[in-house]
């Protein structure tokens, strides 16, 4: 019995040992869990205190406005702030939509990126104030002076900004869509690739301004003052421009397309490139103005004085030039192809390398005209007079001569297929491409 009881007992005894020995690591284990969640707690707790202490040295910072303050990326919102100095303060990415700055001092205050939409900015101080990239939608300004201001890709959508003085200032990238700039003052302003679409700019001066790339369509444009401004790459499609003085700017590469510009005066400008086709230049004057490479198919030149005018590469298809004084004008190259050329006198011109097929040249004086390489594919010279005109290398397939006094005209290399010379006057010299022409009895 007493051996039983024994063995009992070592058993009962190896069994807690077991025990004890398995609890050993579970006891560790929630210990360690323990551990972790309280750390957690304090990380968590410590977190919130610094965030705590953060807004409220936040909440501090942005309300302690004074000159040179730190205030970027602060919420002023709808905030009260008349007559306030911020003088060299630092708003960039501020908040500041609605904010009232009635006569407050912004004197070199910086607002890149800043939201200015709806502020009430009325005789506020803006000397020397960076507005780079700032939205300044709605925003309502009296008195307003920027001059010399950096401007970069602010954003004036539906701004009043009447009599403006903005001389000098950089508006590059800038968006004045729907604004009001009436009577402003934009003499000297960058306003590369500005987009002013649907802008009232009636009686604005933008005397030596850069345009460069600016989008103008669907602008008011009474009484404008383009004086020695670069319009190059200018967006003006569809604009009435009949009452705008372009005198010394530059239009290289403007689109013009459907623009009313009757009677105005565009002596001597530069339009290289431009894009003028479907334009109503009725009455306008352009003697001596630099048209190269544009482009005026179905323009409207009627009454037009175009003497001395540069169309070298130009494309004049689709227009009406009956009776049109081309004198001295260059048309090298220039695409005439359809155009009524009947009345003009060509005397003496050159249109070598022009394109004039199917062009109307009836009757057309085109005495000692060159015209090598010229295509007069299918052209009417019905009654032309082409007396020692040179059409060396010209292509006057199909071309119609009939009557034509072909004097002395001379023909070397020149295409003759299919033209008609039935009843022409005289004898052509050279050797063409085909058989040389025969003035046929009628």
């Amino acid at each position: 019995m007493k051996k039983i009881i024994l063995v009992s007992i070592i058993a009962i005894v190896a069994v807690v040992l077991v025990i004890s020995v398995l609890a050993i690591p579970l006891s560790m284990e929630a210990k360690r869990i323990a551990d972790a969640k309280a750390l957690e707690e304090k990380l968590l707790s410590d977190a919130a205190a610094l965030a705590e202490q953060k807004a409220a040295e936040e909440k501090i910072r942005c309300s302690t406005i004074t000159e040179s303050a730190i205030l970027s990326g602060c919420d002023l919102s709808g905030m009260d702030l008349r007559g306030k100095n911020f003088s060299n303060s630092d708003l960039t990415g501020a908040n500041l939509s609605g904010a009232n700055l009635i006569e407050a001092v912004l004197t070199a205050v910086d607002f890149t990126d800043a939201n200015l939409s709806g502020a009430n900015l009325s005789y506020a101080n803006l000397k020397d104030t960076v507005f780079t990239n700032t939205n300044l939608d709605g925003a309502i300004f009296v008195e307003l002076n920027l001059s010399g201001t950096n401007l970069t890709g602010t954003s004036f959508n539906n701004v009043n900004l009447s009599g403006a003085i903005l001389s000098g200032a950089d508006l590059t990238d800038a968006t004045f869509t729907g604004a009001d700039l009436t009577d402003a003052d934009l003499t000297g302003a960058s306003m590369h690739n500005a987009d002013l679409v649907g802008a009232n700019i009636s009686g604005a001066n933008f005397y030596n301004a850069d345009l460069t790339g600016a989008n103008l369509s669907s602008v008011n444009f009474d009484n404008i003052r383009f004086e020695n401004t670069n319009l190059t790459n200018a967006i003006l499609v569809g604009a009435d421009l009949s009452r705008v003085d372009f005198t010394g700017a530059i239009l290289t590469g403007a689109n013009l397309s459907g623009a009313n510009l009757t009677g105005l005066d565009l002596n001597n400008l530069n339009l290289t490139g431009a894009n003028l086709s479907g334009a109503n230049l009725t009455g306008a004057t352009l003697t001596g103005a630099t048209l190269v490479n544009a482009d005026l198919s179905n323009a409207d030149l009627t009454n037009a004085n175009i003497i001395g005018t540069n169309l070298h590469n130009s494309n004049l298809s689709g227009m009406n030039l009956d009776n049109q004084n081309l004198e001295n004008t260059i048309l090298t190259n220039a695409n005439l192809s359809g155009v009524n050329l009947t009345g003009v006198n060509f005397r003496d011109q050159d249109l070598s390398g022009a394109n004039l097929s199917g062009a109307n040249l009836t009757g057309v004086n085109l005495t000692g005209v060159i015209l090598v390489g010229t295509d007069l594919t299918n052209a009417n010279l019905t009654g032309a007079i082409l007396i020692s005109a040179d059409l060396t290398n010209a292509n006057l397939s199909g071309a119609n001569l009939k009557g034509a006094d072909i004097r002395g005209m001379h023909i070397t290399g020149t295409n003759l297929s299919g033209a008609v010379f039935d009843g022409c006057i005289g004898e052509a010299r050279g050797t063409p491409v085909g058989n040389m022409p025969i003035c046929k009895v009628l």
